[in-house]
């Protein structure tokens, strides 16, 4: 698509606080669709749509977020006030999603059982079937869809169109809730996922209305090549990867090592309320992403990083005060029989606060074209949070996992951050850093 973009950018700052605020109140609405199931039906039945949830989550984010990354760091560097040459990039990348998601849809029907007798049953099989892990599967193809609609406007620093997808998602879902719990008599957990899955589908199909017709046509343009982009993107799947297991690890392990189902409830009250914090994470790194890919200087890169350490250190002194709101908070909401978790959040909360810093200095990385060294950070996380927290839940159970996972996140926040900035001081006007090239 040639010809200025629609609209031009807004600051980072007002980007930052537009997204932001529509996805606390996406979180808000998602998190009252938890709240009511958990109320409603109780810890066991929150524990088993936990864990599909889980498997929806991790699938999405294996075969759809390093493909965003990569679409959006270069296509962004094709955009301009006076020009836009993205559409290429647009138009190769939307068959690819086309088939990524065709093959999530079919590895369901193949994966069900194993992921039902080898990650599920060990905690509570009852009440979940194989068409539940399907459904999970199905639901994650949506959200791979969707995604390419997030990049687009992403790619164009339109954040709040970006941000908007993600508010009606989340809203759609809490009408369904809503319905399904007023309508029928406690339903299963595979049953809310359906409705979970339908909402999804139903955003997708609306919001891909909305792109430029262009967008679906076959690329003229034999020009514009996905070499680099792969190449590129092949440490953003392996970092990606590591990233996606590493937030939801901490549940599987739980449910392999035998946690009660009730106990696994408790733990996915705690970390549905300890994501409010992720969304300032993942909305700093969203801004982020294009203007830093855009940056062509070591002293760039450093001064963006510099900016956000004031927002880092403030993250890390609100630790205190929420670790104890978060306490009282969670039995508030969800319930008295809910008090575990409310001691649960308050220690998930001290690992998201701690690695605010990371997010910025994530940016940052992929911006000077660096993926491979988050790809290890990423790794040493997963490895963690797996091995420690294997070790730890079997005799200390959820409280031993909570711990856990705050310690390795606040260990490899500060370690990205201090990577990143000791990287822009030896990066080069080529794009490269001297004597760390990539693979």
């Amino acid at each position: 698509m040639s010809g200025p973009t629609d609209s031009p950018p807004v600051s980072a700052p007002r980007a930052f606080g537009i997204v932001l605020l529509l996805r606390v109140g996406a979180f808000g609405f998602a998190f009252l669709a938890t709240a009511l199931i958990g109320r409603v039906l109780g810890d066991a039945v929150l524990g088993q749509l936990g864990l599909l949830l889980a498997i929806l989550e991790i699938v999405a984010g294996l075969s759809g977020h390093a493909l965003d990354a990569t679409l959006v760091r270069f296509a962004a560097q094709k955009i301009s006030p006076e020009f836009d040459g993205s559409l290429p990039y647009f138009q190769r990348m939307f068959r690819i999603k086309v088939l990524v998601a065709l093959g999530v849809s079919v590895s369901g029907v193949f994966l069900a059982r194993p992921l039902l007798a080898h990650v599920i049953a060990p905690s509570t099989a009852l009440g979940v079937e194989p068409a539940g892990v399907m459904l999970a599967f199905l639901g994650a193809a949506a959200l791979t869809l969707l995604g390419f609609v997030q990049a687009w406007y992403q790619a164009h620093q339109r954040m709040a169109h970006f941000a908007i997808i993600e508010f009606a998602n989340t809203s759609v879902r809490l009408v369904f809730v809503v319905l399904l719990l007023a309508a029928l008599p406690p339903p299963s957990a595979q049953l809310v996922l359906g409705v979970y899955v339908a909402s999804s589908f139903l955003v997708t199909a609306e919001a891909y209305s909305r792109l430029p017709s262009a967008v679906f046509r076959k690329s003229p343009d034999a020009a514009i090549s996905l070499r680099e982009p792969i190449r590129f993107a092949r440490w953003v799947v392996v970092a990606v990867v590591c990233t996606t297991l590493a937030q939801r690890a901490d549940v599987f392990v739980l449910g392999v090592v035998g946690v009660a189902g009730g106990a696994l409830g408790q733990y996915v009250a705690a970390f549905t309320m300890a994501r409010l914090g992720d969304l300032g994470i993942i909305t700093l790194f969203s801004v982020l992403l294009p203007r830093a890919s855009a940056l062509e200087s070591g002293a760039a890169y450093r001064r963006l990083l510099i900016r956000f350490v004031p927002v880092a250190g403030a993250a890390l002194l609100a630790g205190i005060p929420v670790y104890f709101a978060a306490r009282a908070a969670v039995p508030l909401v969800f319930g008295p029989a809910f008090t575990q978790a409310g001691g649960l959040c308050g220690i998930l909360s001290l690992g998201v606060l701690a690695s605010f810093g990371a997010a910025p200095a994530g940016a940052v990385a992929y911006g000077m074209g660096r993926a491979h060294a988050i790809a290890l950070l990423e790794a040493l996380k997963l490895s963690g949070i797996v091995l420690l927290g294997a070790a730890m839940a079997r005799p200390y159970g959820v409280v031993g996992m909570a711990w856990t996972v705050t310690a390795v996140r606040a260990t490899i926040g500060i370690a990205t951050y201090a990577w990143a900035y000791r990287m822009a001081g030896r990066f080069t006007a080529h794009g490269e850093s001297t004597g760390d090239q990539m693979p």
